[in-house]
């Protein structure tokens, strides 16, 4: 099966086994360290900039356009993770890993240092490339570090930096603001990162590299329906943002002209992802229909993705019906979620007149039982392997926590 490695591209004549893959045993803890880290830093950046936002807007002088600081950052994070995904395959999981970390750190000082919102929010956009970069090859990296049955638990130790990163956001990010400059929520990023990308390279290993191919970014990366994915959701989203404010009525060229094309460029996406060998979005993951595979047709882990009858990298097997429905349950409870992380607190500053910091404490009852709950569940369905009751209770308390915060 191929394989990627840590400094060149995969060739597909290659082959290793799954233990060529495995970081020695003492190793293991470091190198989970340094993706727990690396996690920790690019969901961080998700939260820890909501409290600063008043601030931000009033050093620039603008406000309308603060809540793009923290939209651009979420935009190219989620609409880059199937290229960054594809890219850790073909060029390797090691070096798109320590690539991603620098490429953070950079536009984390850039962010930091931006003389305009214009340039924060072009500076925010291009981190999120970054942290969607490390997103992709922390998750690939550590389901190949070591044997299956450990996954689980070198998972969870993610799972508990994601948690972190939601509870310590808004208290970091309101300290910061309050008693040094907004600045320094993106500085921070920098001597957290040197440390993860040193014990990266450090510590962890990978098979010999093999030959050079870079023609595989070219046929194997959908660069076209990357770009339409990314054009239809910038514009989504600058529609809605715009829709409704000050000079924007929502029946207006200048917010129905962007929502238009975006909707339009739909049917041109779906035209390029059949006719694509390796589609950034595969759309059968969409459909209803279920065709079981013989086990030896499924992929055994995220290192390996190889179609056994075409040999397409990156396979995906048939998902069942339930695909398409948890996208809209994700969709619906995500968009709830950010937009309280995000107008609270402001509201809290600017129409309270709490400080940043205790603004950030007041976050805590939201973001404190995400970062328990979140762990628990993933080890309720491992264990039950039944996720259907946390689903209803979570679609339950959901809009009853959103109204009583509404209140």
């Amino acid at each position: 099966m191929a394989r990627s490695n840590d400094n060149t591209m995969a060739d597909s004549k290659d082959e290793h086994k799954d233990a060529d893959y495995y970081v020695p045993a003492n190793r293991r803890a470091i190198v989970a360290f340094a993706l727990a880290l690396s996690m920790f830093l690019s969901a961080l950046d998700s939260t820890i900039v909501a409290v600063a936002l008043p601030k931000i807007g009033a050093e620039f002088n603008n406000f309308e356009e603060t809540s793009w600081v923290v939209t651009a950052y979420i935009l190219t994070y989620t609409a880059f993770l199937p290229v960054v995904s594809k890219l850790t395959d073909i060029i390797g999981r090691k070096i798109v890993l320590v690539s991603s970390i620098l490429w953070f750190m950079a536009f984390s000082g850039a962010c930091g240092g931006a003389k305009s919102i214009i340039q924060l929010i072009v500076f925010r956009a291009l981190q999120g490339i970054g942290g969607s970069a490390i997103y992709s090859g922390v998750l690939t990296t550590i389901s190949t570090m070591v044997p299956r049955e450990d996954v689980a638990k070198y998972t969870s130790v993610l799972g508990a930096s994601y948690a972190l990163s939601s509870v310590a956001g808004p208290l970091i990010g309101g300290a910061i603001v309050q008693h040094i400059h907004w600045g320094w929520i993106f500085y921070i990023n920098l001597p957290l990162g040197l440390i993860a990308a040193v014990l990266v390279l450090a510590f962890l290993t990978y098979p010999k590299q093999t030959t050079i191919q870079f023609s595989d970014l070219k046929t194997r990366v959908d660069w076209i329906g990357a770009f339409l994915l990314l054009a239809s959701s910038l514009l989504l989203a600058l529609s809605l943002q715009i829709g409704g404010t000050p000079g924007y009525p929502w029946v207006s060229a200048t917010v129905l002209t962007p929502l238009i094309i975006s909707v339009l460029i739909i049917p041109a996406f779906i035209f390029v992802e059949l006719r694509v060998k390796e589609p950034v979005l595969p759309l059968r993951l969409f459909t209803f229909r279920y065709k079981p595979e013989p086990a030896s047709a499924h992929v055994v882990n995220l290192a390996d993705r190889t179609d056994p009858a075409s040999g397409a990298k990156s396979y995906i097997p048939p998902e069942n019906p339930n695909f398409l429905l948890m996208i809209a349950y994700t969709l619906a409870l995500g968009c709830a979620f950010f937009s309280i992380n995000v107008d609270l607190p402001q509201r809290l500053q600017v129409v309270d007149g709490r400080s940043p910091m205790r603004a950030g404490v007041a976050m805590l009852p939201i973001l404190v039982p995400v970062g328990l709950i979140s762990p628990f569940a993933a080890v309720m369905i491992v264990k039950t392997r039944s996720y259907r009751p946390l689903l209803w209770i979570s679609a339950a308390l959901a809009p009853v926590g959103a109204g009583l915060i509404s209140t």
